[in-house]
């Protein structure tokens, strides 16, 4: 409880945090460092604050007065640092001890009526000073600033609003209290005014749930404009979101152009003075829309900002002269005219100034102080906290000047009746043995009271020139005008309605500047295509079959290529970085990023699973890459008509499992990236893996021979296995007797071409077509035996390599 109410987050009536509150507080009464004083070390203001109202640290004193200071935190900063007070771009201020600060003009409407009892006092944290609960402001703090904190089990995070837009809210508020936070969003505030302002894309309707609800999401993104110079052309970037840090923007930039991420561009540089001046070099022939569409997605050029609008609300804010009904009768029955001629009814001046004296001690100690509460406002909520504030505290401080007012009078009045038998006074004075006994004669004499006379006995002779006498008399006549007119306000809640509207108008005409944050609700939305930001090569991709992979520009033979020790090559594809890789696994998943993303490496390159979640045991089944050099169309099923054209269809994956199941699929939907959890191309039963995975292209000669582990083998043509859209189980390609499982398979065309196989006794044979035993059969059958005695025991693959046509190198892809 103690940090949701005296440390993280910000009273709805001032705006503050008890920290800040404490050194402005601290800065004005204390140390009367106003706006026109001198600026003072900040180490002995931190020190000020720390003995007196913030025994939590030094540093955390100093960091809250630095940021009330920087002009890019705070939309209307409220210290006026001199020094370096830390920077855009990240920088740390300098140490307090060489720094300077004061109270700026804005400052003082925060803390200039405080010394007239407008406000509750409560004791410092060791009862040997008081401090206020609440700064008297007489500007809405908590938007126009906004706030940002963490506390316990709560979190506030309010954005800054333009000052002259939020004034102008709380006098159509004053004019009309019933306007709906519709009426106030259309008419008065925009939206958020970040102080380095930026571009807000929110839409009326986003904006209007936000204030409503009191939460929601801030999209803000940088403005920017493109120059020419030099045949050249330069993106410069004039604004920033709200909290982007510069630099660590700047260098987020220039490592996407070393990394090759951002071909458009060729150099940035930061040529911020006063104003923010990021400026990006263009490659000739760029489009800048291209380049601003990939820095807003990969850069915090474009970020949100969640706000959460929770803050500190008052258990009541009570209207004082509702508690004192008798007081307001008093001050209706008060008569400003002279002593002599008042009536017998009239309040008398001591009377009602003895009334408000106590009434004044009522108001500054009460028996039971309210205790703010947190609570989640919405727009209107916490405009109308504000403005019913402002009315308590014009009430105090009407009652307070009156006091002050009536203590004048009442000494001027005994000098106007001093005055009208002066010589009578002189008389009596004279002839008195003491002070004592002279104040005793004026007070029977003139039916004045003791207080009176006092005055008129430390009364300097001067004073009883005639020039004295009449500014005497002038000043009593315009201390009674100024009576008049706080007891006129005091008597109609309309007038001073009408004067607290008159003091927004007034602070709005010299407070209020234009808005720095643009909102634009059409703002086009920048095409973002991440091909267009890769370098468009021709590469050789290679994959192991141990599932280590790389891509190389080139490579003379196979047997140069660098492989690890105990692996073998697999998979040596061309393709193009723009290109999609598609990996097939054991597990029935296929992993698809772009070729770009391959390791570029004539060493070992890396494993594929250190890209992506594999699971325990998971293998490499298949690859292929989406370039139309390797992809093959497939023949059409049913033979054309006579005079018509075929059509191929589209490139297709066979896959064949342990078990015998087979599915054959389209790479359609799999040749964008996917996650690193990959998608499904077949469903596997418990126990089964996917024994290998070929492209094929189903026309008649294409055949499928697969071997079992104990020894059958069986070849049918390709196009018998069916397609499947979506992952499926599959159908049965063999016949397997119990305990028997396949071992491998392959997809040929050739009359020799087929499976190569190695024997448990050592013997090497080809499962091919151009042996009688083997001639295609329908699939599903048993197959025919390889081997009378003993089994199989692997299969010998060769590397699957795809060779470019000698016309399509340095082809660029359709």
């Amino acid at each position: 409880m103690s940090v949701i109410t005296s440390r993280a987050l910000p009273d709805v009536r001032d705006g503050l945090k008890p920290v800040q509150r404490r050194i402005l507080y601290g800065m004005f009464s204390n140390l009367r460092l106003t706006h026109d004083a001198k600026h003072m070390k900040s180490a002995r203001i931190v020190g000020e604050v720390m003995g007196k109202y913030h025994p939590h640290g030094d540093q955390s004193i100093y960091d809250a007065m630095v940021r009330m200071a920087q002009d890019f935190s705070l939309r209307y900063p409220l210290v006026s640092g001199y020094g370096n007070f830390g920077s855009v771009d990240g920088d740390s201020a300098a140490a307090m001890r060489y720094t300077e600060a004061r109270l700026t003009n804005l400052s003082s409407e925060l803390l200039d009526e405080i010394k007239k009892n407008t406000v509750l006092f409560r004791p410092n944290y060791d009862g040997t000073d008081s401090e206020p609960t609440v700064l008297p402001s007489q500007v809405p703090t908590l938007l126009i600033n906004g706030a940002t904190g963490i506390a316990v089990g709560m979190a506030t995070n309010i954005p800054p609003h333009n000052l002259g837009e939020c004034l102008d809210a709380l006098i159509a508020l004053i004019d009309e209290p019933t306007l709906e936070i519709e009426d106030l969003v259309d008419r008065h505030i925009k939206g958020p005014d970040f102080p380095t302002g930026g571009v807000m894309l929110n839409s009326v309707d986003e904006l209007l749930e936000m204030y409503k609800t009191g939460s929601g999401p801030i999209l803000m993104r940088a403005s920017w404009e493109v120059e020419s110079h030099d045949y050249k052309k330069f993106i410069v970037i004039t604004s920033l979101p709200y909290t982007v840090n510069k630099s660590t923007l700047v260098e987020k930039i220039a490592d996407h152009i070393i990394q090759g991420n951002l071909p458009q561009v060729q150099d940035v540089r930061d040529e911020s003075t006063d104003d923010i001046r990021v400026v990006l070099e263009l490659k000739r022939g760029t489009d800048p829309e291209l380049a601003m569409a990939y820095l807003l997605k990969h850069t915090p050029l474009e970020s949100r900002f969640h706000v959460n609008m929770t803050c500190l609300v008052p258990a009541e804010q009570p209207d004082p002269l509702a508690r004192g009904s008798e007081l307001k009768d008093m001050i209706k029955r008060f008569s400003l005219k002279p002593a002599t001629e008042r009536k017998e009814d009239a309040v008398e001046v001591i009377e009602l100034l003895d009334y408000l004296r106590e009434f004044q001690a009522e108001l500054a100690n009460p028996e039971d102080p309210p205790v703010p509460t947190p609570a989640v406002l919405d727009l209107k909520q916490m405009l109308t906290y504000f403005r019913d504030f402002r009315m308590e505290v014009l009430v105090r401080r009407l009652l307070f000047e009156l006091e002050k007012i009536l203590g004048r009078i009442h000494i001027l009045e005994a000098f106007e009746i001093i005055f009208n038998d002066l010589d009578k006074a002189i008389e009596l004075i004279r002839a008195s043995t003491s002070k004592k006994d002279a104040a005793k004669r004026l007070i029977e004499y003139f039916k004045i009271d003791a207080l009176q006379a006092d005055a008129i006995l430390e009364t300097k002779l001067y004073r009883l020139a005639k020039l004295e006498i009449e500014n005497i008399r002038a000043e009593l006549a315009e201390r009674r005008k100024e009576a008049k007119k706080i007891r006129t306000l005091l008597m109609s809640e309309t007038k001073r309605w009408e004067h607290i509207r008159n003091e927004f108008v007034v602070l709005r005409d010299v407070y209020g500047d234009a808005r720095r944050t643009v909102i634009e609700v059409n703002a086009p939305e920048l095409e973002y295509s991440e091909a267009d930001y890769i370098l468009d090569e021709d590469v050789w991709v290679i994959v192991t079959r141990d599932g280590w992979f790389k891509r190389q520009k080139s490579y003379s033979d196979l047997s140069t290529i660098r492989v690890r020790d105990n692996d073998k090559l697999g998979w040596v594809m061309p393709g193009r970085t723009r290109n999609t890789l598609l990996i097939f696994t054991t597990t029935g998943r296929v992993y698809t990023m772009r070729i770009d993303d391959v390791p570029s490496t004539t060493g070992y390159g890396d494993p594929i699973q250190a890209h992506f979640d594999f699971e325990d045991g998971e293998k490499i089944a298949g690859v292929i890459t989406m370039d139309k050099r390797v992809l093959k169309p497939v023949a059409p099923d049913q033979p054309s008509l006579v005079g018509e054209e075929e059509e191929p269809g589209e490139p297709e994956m066979i896959a064949i499992s342990a078990q015998g199941q087979g599915v054959r699929f389209s790479l359609e939907g799999y040749d964008e990236p996917s996650t690193v959890k990959g998608r499904m191309y077949m469903r596997l039963g418990k126990k089964d893996s996917v024994i290998n995975v070929e492209p094929c292209t189903c026309v008649e000669e294409e055949l499928v021979t697969i071997a079992t582990r104990e020894g059958r083998g069986l070849t049918f043509q390709s196009r018998e296995i069916n397609v499947y859209k979506g992952a499926a189980k599959g159908v049965k390609t063999i016949s397997l007797e119990k305990g028997d499982e396949i071992l491998a398979w392959t997809l040929s065309t050739g009359y020799y071409e087929g499976l190569e196989v190695e024997t448990s006794r050592g013997k090497k044979l080809t499962i091919s077509r151009s042996k009688s035993a083997f001639q295609p059969t329908s699939r599903g059958n048993k197959g025919r035996w390889v081997i009378q005695r003993g089994h199989l025991v692997r299969a010998h693959l060769p590397t699957v390599e795809v060779q470019k046509a000698e016309d399509d190198d340095g082809l660029e892809e359709e």
